[in-house]
């Protein structure tokens, strides 16, 4: 799955079934892996393992593009299009929570970022 990750700041979400890759393509994305920190850059894969809390942040605020790719794929890419255009925090939780995935704070999703599906 290609995105758009500008202006993302998904802080403390976990795939309780699925491991997920997220190879930078243009950009810069920091990261937070189970409490540690690092950066995304062009051309660096990025291993966020099942169960392990992640948040993802564009803190430059710049454009940033990313190929995401989980396995198994389960019904990650089905949340994905439920919650495409969904502006409320609290509604991409709850609809997360359908498809057993987990966003540890309602807080802590934010509305201003974009998923393109290809």
């Amino acid at each position: 799955m290609a995105g758009d990750f500008s202006h993302r700041n998904l802080r403390a979400t976990l795939h309780p079934d699925q491991d997920e890759c997220l190879c930078e393509t243009n950009g810069e994305l920091d990261c937070s892996i189970e409490g540690e920190e690092c950066n995304a850059l062009p051309g660096e894969v990025v291993d966020l393992p099942k169960g392990i809390p992640h948040g993802l942040f564009d803190n430059s605020r710049k454009p940033v593009t990313g190929i995401s790719w989980v396995e198994p794929t389960g019904t990650l890419f089905e949340l994905f299009k439920a919650i495409y255009s969904i502006g409320n925090p609290n509604d991409v939780v709850q609809i997360a929570g359908e498809f057993n995935e987990e966003f540890l704070s309602a807080q802590q999703a934010s509305p201003n970022w974009t998923v393109s599906i290809v």
